[in-house]
C-alpha cells in the first residue's frame, strides 16, 4: 500500500542520507560534496513530507515536498558544478526558482487540488534540472573519470522518468491502468530508492577521490610558464605525498 511504501522509501532515504551527511561533517569536505549532502538532506525532506501526506497531511506536505524534491535534483546539479568549479550563483537562482513554482502549483490548486495537485509542473522542473546535470556531468573535471557515468546515468534515468510521467499524466490520467502500473507514486518509490542509492555511492567516491588530492594540489601549481616546481615546492609535495602515504602504509 502507499503508506507502507512511502515509510519504506523514507527510510532507506534517511539512512543514506544520515551517513552521507555524517561523513561530510566529520571529513569537513569541500564544497561539492556539501552541495551533495544538501541534496540527501533535501530527499530526507521530500521523504518525509510524502509520508505525512499520505497519512492524511493535505495539500501542504504535497507541496513541501515537491519543492524538496526539486531541490535534491537542483543540488546534485549544483554540486557537480562546483565540482567542475563553475560559477553557481545563477544556479541557485534557477533551483529557487524551480521549488517556488513546485510550491505556487500546488498551493494555487488549495485543498481541491487533489494528490496530484502541480504535479506536471514539478515533473517539468525536475526534467529540466536532471538533463542540466547529465550535461554537466560530461564535461570539464567530471569528465575525466569513468565513475561519472554512472551518475551521469542516475541524472539521465531520471529526466526521462520523469518526462514520461508527464507526458504519461497528461495523455492518459492518474486513473489509467498502465499509469498506475508505471508512474504512479508506489512504482516510483522503488525507481527513488534505486537511483538515491546508486547516487550516494558515486558522489562518495568522487568526493574521496578529491579529498586524496586536495592536501596538495594548491603545492603543486607551479609558478611560471614551464610549470616547473622550485626546490622548495618539490620538496614541500613530496614530504605531503610521502606522510600521506606512511599513515595509510601504502607506495605512491
Amino acid at each position: 500500500d502507499l503508506f507502507s511504501v512511502n515509510v519504506m522509501t523514507a527510510a532507506v532515504v534517511l539512512i543514506v542520507g544520515v551517513i552521507y551527511v555524517s561523513e561530510t561533517l566529520i571529513r569537513r569536505d569541500e564544497v561539492s560534496g556539501r552541495h551533495w549532502s544538501g541534496a540527501f538532506l533535501a530527499g530526507i525532506l521530500t521523504t518525509i513530507a510524502y509520508v505525512i501526506w499520505s497519512a492524511g497531511g493535505g495539500w501542504a506536505a504535497i507541496a513541501a515536498g515537491n519543492a524538496a524534491f526539486v531541490a535534491a535534483t537542483g543540488f546534485i546539479w549544483i554540486g557537480c558544478r562546483s565540482y567542475n568549479g563553475n560559477r553557481t550563483g545563477w544556479a541557485y537562482a534557477t533551483v529557487g526558482a524551480g521549488m517556488a513554482i513546485a510550491f505556487v502549483a500546488v498551493a494555487a490548486a488549495g485543498p481541491d487540488g487533489g494528490d496530484w495537485a502541480g504535479v506536471v509542473w514539478m515533473y517539468a522542473v525536475l526534467t529540466v534540472l536532471a538533463s542540466l546535470g547529465v550535461w554537466e556531468t560530461a564535461r570539464g573535471r567530471l569528465a575525466q573519470t569513468r565513475t561519472t557515468i554512472a551518475l551521469g546515468v542516475v541524472l539521465g534515468v531520471e529526466a526521462v522518468y520523469t518526462a514520461a510521467r508527464a507526458i504519461a499524466f497528461l495523455m492518459l490520467g492518474p486513473d489509467d491502468s498502465t499509469f498506475e502500473m508505471w508512474f504512479a507514486s508506489i512504482p516510483a518509490s522503488f525507481v527513488t530508492i534505486a537511483l538515491v542509492i546508486t547516487a550516494a555511492i558515486v558522489t562518495s567516491i568522487l568526493r574521496a577521490g578529491r579529498a586524496g588530492m586536495r592536501g596538495y594540489t594548491n603545492l603543486v601549481a607551479a609558478d611560471g610558464p614551464d610549470r616547473i616546481l622550485t626546490e622548495p615546492q618539490f620538496r614541500a609535495t613530496v614530504t605531503d605525498v610521502l606522510e600521506r602515504a606512511a599513515e595509510k602504509g601504502i607506495g605512491i
